[in-house]
């Protein structure tokens, strides 16, 4: 089994039981069939899933990560993770609806596993190195204090209607507290927010399976949690991990500038067809254009 080198009881939770179908366009360039992004396979023939938990195994080994499927993609989700036979796969119940997932999840290890410290991520989002991003991940689930972690990255290139993490005062653990988060934020508030130091929200949190737990099984939403109790949240800090959330053919071109996977996927997509070249063609020169804005230049 793969360790990080500790005796640790902490487990890594990847949510997988969404259906959001954003990157069908780039999908269909790729002449591929309709699937929930998390499956889908754009970069040397491995999809978002099996790359994150690729990253979750590094974090705590196979035998501490479980993840969430819905019922109908249960079976290519074991597909895909076939040489990951250590780890945890459960199918969310189908009368529970997508925002009931999580609870499930954690309801079912923390019968077994009460007390465990668990780090949550979503299962379709890209990272191009995954070496700060596991470090930043393993910080946030081996503190010993009852916080609950959020991750921010380091505003780089582009998306500002990502969510955002407003850093508030210092906190003895050497993390930040959060004044509150700006969801999809018009561009020219994205510029201030950046400029002030403000982070994206990557959606991975970590905490006890208890407060996970408390959290999740509630209608109450992240922001809604940290207006009314503050004191329980802050964010750990992580940049050079080449985050994205990939919602769009744009934002994956962005992400992936700079990194070999770049030149065989326009390749493959321009291979398809004139339309499909002259679509990529457009959309390359709409990256150019959001390259050329001041505020996108990359983070540190």
């Amino acid at each position: 089994m793969e360790t990080n080198g500790r005796d640790r009881r902490d487990w890594v939770v990847v949510v997988a039981d969404g259906d959001d179908l954003r990157l069908d366009p780039l999908l269909r360039l790729l002449g591929r069939p309709s699937c929930p992004r998390q499956y889908a396979r754009i970069l040397a023939n491995r999809s978002l899933l099996e790359l994150a938990v690729e990253r979750a195994v590094l974090v705590a080994g196979s035998a501490r990560v479980a993840l969430v499927v819905a019922p109908e993609h249960a079976a290519l989700a074991r597909e895909q993770l076939a040489r990951h036979r250590e780890v945890t796969i459960l199918t969310r119940p189908r009368q529970l609806g997508h925002a009931s997932g999580l609870a499930f999840l954690l309801s079912t290890l923390g019968a077994q596993h009460a007390g465990a410290r668990v780090v949550v991520m979503p299962a379709d989002h890209y990272v191009a190195r995954a070496e700060p991003f596991v470090a930043a991940v393993q910080r946030m689930v081996g503190g010993a204090d009852e916080s609950i972690v959020v991750l921010g990255v380091s505003a780089g290139v582009g998306d500002a209607d990502n969510g955002w993490i407003i850093p508030g005062r210092l906190l003895s653990s050497g993390r930040r507290a959060i004044d509150r988060l700006v969801e999809d934020p018009a561009r020219p508030l994205a510029r201030r927010l950046r400029r002030e130091g403000a982070l994206w929200n990557s959606s991975v949190i970590a905490g006890t399976i208890e407060s996970l737990l408390a959290m999740a099984s509630s209608e109450v939403s992240l922001g809604q949690s940290i207006a009314r109790a503050p004191d329980r949240f802050a964010v750990e800090t992580v940049g050079g991990c080449g985050w994205s959330d990939w919602g769009t053919l744009e934002r994956v071109l962005l992400s992936l500038e700079g990194t070999p996977e770049l030149e065989p996927l326009l390749r493959r997509i321009m291979e398809r067809d004139r339309r499909s070249a002259s679509t990529t063609v457009a959309i390359t020169e709409s990256c150019d254009e959001t390259r050329m804005d001041p505020w996108t230049a990359h983070a540190g």
